[in-house]
Formats: C-alpha cells, structure tokens, sequence
C-alpha cells in the first residue's frame, strides 16, 4: 500500500524559505491555528515514519518551500 501526505514545516527546519514561505508558515503554526509545527523538520518526519512503517517500508520526504510532502509504500 502507499500513505502520503503533506504537512508544514516549523522554523527548526533548516530548508531555505521566501519571505512570503515564512509568514506563511508562521500563521499555519500559531497555536489558534490548524498546525502547531514549530519544531518539525523534514529529518524528524522521516524517521518517524520509518519507524512506524519498519524496516521494508521505503520512505520519500521531499521539502517543497516551508513544506514538506512525504510517501510511504509497503509490500
């Protein structure tokens, strides 16, 4: 099977953004907010989901601006 998704990245995240990426991101992760992501980076997220999907499940997390969009496929 194959899960994605996407998600927004916090500012611990080291990926270059625009001016307008950052105020982006800063509204999506305010606490009255859908996301609170202050502290996610791309690297986190991948090994989360290698974790949770073990050793067979291949992991793709591609950084795209102040987000990310991640794939798991499992056999």
């Amino acid at each position: 099977g194959v899960f994605f998704g996407t998600s927004v990245l916090g500012e611990a995240d080291p990926a270059p953004i625009s001016p307008a990426g950052a105020r982006m991101r800063r509204l999506y992760n305010d606490r009255r907010n859908v996301f609170h992501n202050s502290g996610d980076t791309a690297h986190d997220l991948r090994h989360l989901l290698a974790s949770a999907f073990g050793p067979t499940a291949k992991v793709q997390v591609r950084t795209v601006g102040a987000t990310v969009v991640w794939e798991v496929t499992k056999r």
